[in-house]
């Protein structure tokens, strides 16, 4: 699956991930994603479209929901015709600066497949650093690759460059490269609000090095999450200039479009719990996604508090943060919106399900037979216009 070497004990002697064990993943992915295009039949009517978007008729393939939205952002700026005012700034820039640079959807996602092979490369280098257990960094991989909500890393949305700026930062961190995990930084904040919590990590590396008096680890550290700071800055200065409202995009998520906001953490899984257990379409399917990838999230954490090392006691914190934040999301007509897409999010909820996947035999298999099932009909869903966050 993916030939890597043990874990050394300095970066630098790390052996390279061969290429074509990564790539494999990746092409999983992509078989993955035809599959579902072409053989489940699913026909939703366009009164089903028209009710869940306001601009249905542009809809295909891969550009489906949220992905209608980057892509008007891109054409008329952050005033959508058809949109009241207010509404798009709740999606940060970075997908609609690239669409509007690339100036077709078909060239952005040929970039996308190439950021996505990227992060599959980049999630075997954190594996190996992680854990140095034979076959682990593969589990990882294969199991991001085909995670419960893959399909939102070849659509347009926000999700996969979240994750990989996230890991470029761990990686130059872990390579001795703080100014590049800095200026990938700023880029992640203007991904999606979530991707500010990438923060923890140099926080808990700042903490460390002040303690042990370590300035020069300090500073360094302090100048990575200043990346993220810069980086929602940036947004926050164009909307202040631009409408005069430089944190529009938080409080616009409770309005009357959206009718987002905050629940106590689990309240929306037990709410998905109780619907699948009367039979509503689609929640136990979405309750078995949230379990797997909590669990995962939650191997994490356990793993990672008793290390030693900083960074990997900072992903573990960020793996806290992974689990509350998407718990604690919901809105008025749907208590599980997003929660599937927000968890998958988080790079240590695999690591977490790959060290179960190495210690019990037979887990691996099913969890990743599992993640192609759900992943497989999450996506016919999504590609064929039928909502599924």
């Amino acid at each position: 699956m993916l030939a890597v070497g043990l874990s050394p004990s300095r970066p630098a002697a790390m052996p390279a991930v061969r290429w074509p064990a990564w790539l494999f993943a990746a092409g999983a992915h992509v078989l993955v994603l035809l599959a579902a295009w072409r053989l489940v039949p699913l026909h939703p009517s366009a009164r089903y479209l028209a009710l869940n978007m306001w601009n249905y008729p542009a809809a295909h393939f891969l550009v489906q929901y949220d992905s209608l939205y980057f892509v008007a952002i891109a054409q008329h700026g952050y005033l959508v015709p058809g949109l009241p005012a207010g509404v798009p700034t709740v999606f940060f820039p970075w997908v609609p600066l690239l669409l509007a640079a690339t100036r077709s959807v078909w060239v952005f996602l040929a970039l996308q497949a190439i950021a996505f092979g990227a992060c599959c490369w980049l999630v075997a280098r954190v594996a190996v650093r992680w854990q140095s257990t034979p076959g682990f960094a593969a589990w990882a991989v294969w199991l991001f690759a085909l995670n419960p909500a893959l399909v939102y890393y070849s659509a347009p949305y926000a999700e996969l460059w979240t994750m990989l700026g996230a890991l470029a930062a761990v990686e130059w961190w872990c390579t001795k490269h703080p100014g590049l995990s800095a200026l990938v930084s700023v880029g992640t904040a203007l991904t999606q609000a979530s991707g500010l919590l990438v923060g923890i990590i140099p926080l808990t590396e700042a903490v460390s090095a002040l303690k042990a008096g370590d300035h020069r680890r300090l500073m360094a550290a302090v100048g990575w999450g200043m990346g993220l700071v810069v980086g929602v800055g940036l947004y926050m200065g164009y909307l202040g200039w631009r409408f005069g409202h430089p944190l529009w995009f938080s409080t616009e998520e409770g309005s009357s479009w959206w009718h987002a906001g905050w629940v106590v953490p689990g309240s929306g899984l037990w709410a998905g719990v109780k619907l699948a257990v009367a039979g509503i379409s689609g929640y136990r399917m979405l309750v078995v996604m949230t379990l797997l990838l909590v669990v995962g999230l939650v191997a994490a954490v356990v793993r990672g508090r008793r290390a030693t090392d900083p960074w990997v006691q900072g992903v573990a914190w960020y793996a806290v943060l992974g689990i509350l934040l998407p718990m604690s999301f919901a809105t008025a007509t749907h208590p599980l919106h997003s929660t599937v897409r927000l968890l998958s999010d988080y790079f240590p909820a695999y690591l977490g399900l790959a060290a179960l996947a190495v210690r019990y035999r037979g887990v691996g298999a099913g969890l990743l037979a599992l993640f192609v099932l759900l992943g497989g009909y999450g996506s016919a869903l999504y590609l064929h216009g039928v909502f599924f966050q």
